[in-house]
């Protein structure tokens, strides 16, 4: 048996959630509340089971994105780790490697201490007891610990880690960035179709920025979100053909305001 679902943290076109959300009726979850559930599952509902969270962009059209805001608006910092740590958790149903992506960034191995950065902090709030999420880290710590260091010594790591995150943060900053954008959502506007101009717009910027070529990145899927009508946000398929061709799943912001 497999439990599935769509991914809680985004609003698709043509949805009862989208009439809530252009209302301000429905919020959708935290990224955080997604990696509750898939521990709560794992550990003590179905343990055996698999389960599939996750949005088709090939068949939804998303009106707000699944991400991890800073109050104003853009990504982050580790969005994009979380977001695909579970979009990788689809294809391996492992526990433990969905928790060495992301529980480096909310416990300090060195003092055995959860770090409660701001937007984990925020959505912790929200729970009088001990989360799911901080209990498998606590009971797991010294295997987590141990695959994080296995994953750091990888050349694919280093490259995720450090080159995508600098060429997303190049590409959220740039003023030609935010330029092209501008034109790129004007001309959306228009009603003119353009997925060849966003595709062109990723493909010049991570040339531009990137200091090698091993990275293939493919659009998936864009949107410019309703509640913030002038900030680009594109899906990006990333193929990483220096390492057994791995593939990334990652949210980019680009600004226009």
């Amino acid at each position: 048996m497999t439990l599935g679902a769509t991914l809680p943290a985004v609003v698709s076109k043509g949805t009862l959630q989208e009439a809530l959300f252009v209302n301000n009726l429905y919020l959708p979850v935290s990224l955080w509340s997604i990696i509750e559930l898939i521990t709560q599952i794992r550990t003590s509902i179905f343990q055996d089971q698999e389960v599939r969270i996750g949005a088709r962009h090939d068949m939804d059209q998303i009106v707000k994105v699944p991400a991890l805001y800073e109050t104003n608006s853009t990504f982050e910092e580790y969005d994009y780790i979380v977001y695909d740590a579970i979009q990788k958790f689809n294809q391996h149903q492992d526990l433990m490697k969905l928790f060495s992506s992301v529980a480096e960034y909310l416990w300090d191995f060195d003092t055995q201490t959860i770090k409660r950065g701001t937007n984990f902090t925020k959505w912790r709030k929200n729970f009088k007891e001990t989360t799911s999420i901080e209990n498998y880290i606590e009971e797991n710590k010294v295997k987590i610990a141990s695959m994080i260091e296995a994953n750091k010594k990888s050349y694919d790591y280093s490259l995720f880690h450090t080159e995508l995150k600098r060429v997303l943060d190049t590409i959220e900053e740039e003023d030609s960035s935010k330029e092209e954008s501008k034109k790129i959502f004007k001309k959306s506007k228009k009603g003119n179709n353009v997925s060849n101009d966003i595709q062109l717009f990723i493909n010049s910027h991570f040339s531009r920025n990137t200091k090698f070529d091993e990275w293939r990145p493919r659009v998936v899927s864009y949107t410019f979100e309703n509640d913030l009508k002038e900030n680009l946000r594109i899906n990006i398929d990333l193929i990483n053909l220096n390492d057994n061709k791995m593939r990334y799943d990652v949210w980019v912001l680009v600004p226009t305001k």
